[in-house]
């Protein structure tokens, strides 16, 4: 059985129990709404669609009664052919159209609270279709999240060509960060670098931080960074190695908040260990959980580029420090 046919035969058939798996990921009642909802939608649009194939069928049977009765009534069949027609490929059209709206955005619900990770594929494994079957492929990926973790995933995809795509770069989305967990990806897509956009992927692990408090004095808040068109937010402090050192925040700080970092304010940030990374990033520490941030900003070091990331909804807290941060800090 083909991938398509077997996602008709598990949502048709299986929609509650397949709902409810999914639903068990998520992590808040919004998303659990959403993919409830688009759920349905997917599942009604598969419907409409097989009820339109139906008419298709029905349709020809249907032409050539109408064409026997106006043949004896010498009246003109165009009328009904042409309602009986539409009807059929039209909602045919509107059940596909339903499908795969629906089936895009229950997938991207799915995955709305995960992490997203860049991956290496590892193996790619075809199995040749037949008849109206396509060709599919079985991709193994693998993904280190820290220093004795790697995450393998498997991801199945129709078309061609795929085994080229062994040893390249794959960024996905996942809701778990279980090693085995093969089926928990999401494709975001094949791109390896990360540009100045402001969707990055998550390199999970980040250098030892030294997690004594230091005093930071913001020195710059301006509407937009240069590099990222991010606001510009810098902060004075003295590194590990007892210098001053100008850098970025890598609390991407709401706009709702920019207006209480003033120029000479002072925060309280940690750093990084390694004297080396100084002139990089700091963070907010835990006293100020209190503020509102709206995504991450990362450099660490001229060899590096800017990674930026958009957080879907902003809130208060780090997205560095939480127990639920998919960002880990070596030892």
């Amino acid at each position: 059985m083909s991938l398509r046919k077997n996602t008709i035969v598990r949502t048709l058939f299986l929609h509650s129990a397949q709902t409810a798996e999914w639903m068990a990921e998520a992590r808040t009642p919004e998303t659990r709404a959403r993919i409830q909802r688009w759920s349905r939608i997917e599942t009604a649009g598969i419907a409409a669609a097989l009820v339109g194939i139906t008419l298709l069928l029905l349709a020809s049977f249907a032409s050539i009664g109408v064409a026997v009765w106006h043949s004896v009534t010498d009246g003109d069949p165009a009328g009904p052919l042409w309602w009986i027609w539409g009807t059929a490929v039209g909602v045919a059209g509107i059940g596909a159209l339903t499908w795969v709206l629906g089936s895009s955005r229950r997938q991207a619900a799915c995955f709305a609270d995960g992490y997203e990770t860049v991956g290496t594929v590892d193996r790619a494994i075809e199995h040749p279709g037949s008849g109206d079957d396509l060709t599919w492929w079985d991709l193994r990926i693998s993904a280190a999240v820290a220093e004795s973790s790697v995450l393998r995933r498997r991801l199945h995809l129709e078309g061609e060509h795929h085994d080229r795509r062994v040893g390249g770069p794959v960024r996905f989305r996942h809701n778990t960060l279980r090693p085995d967990a093969l089926d928990d990806i999401h494709l975001v897509d094949w791109a390896g670098t990360i540009g100045h956009s402001s969707r990055r992927s998550r390199n999970a692990v980040l250098p030892a931080l030294d997690r004594t408090p230091r005093t930071a004095m913001v020195t710059v808040n301006e509407e937009s960074d240069f590099m990222t068109g991010w606001p510009g937010l810098y902060v004075t402090y003295r590194g590990t190695d007892g210098r001053q050192h100008e850098v970025h925040l890598a609390d991407h700080v709401d706009d709702s908040w920019l207006d209480r970092f003033p120029a000479s304010s002072t925060w309280q940030v940690y750093c990084f260990r390694d004297p080396a990374l100084a002139d990089t990033v700091v963070f907010l520490t835990e006293a100020h959980d209190d503020v509102w941030r709206s995504g991450t900003y990362l450099w660490l070091g001229v060899r590096s580029e800017v990674r930026t990331e958009q957080l879907r909804k902003p809130r208060p807290g780090s997205p560095f420090l939480g127990e639920d941060s998919p960002w880990r800090f070596g030892p």
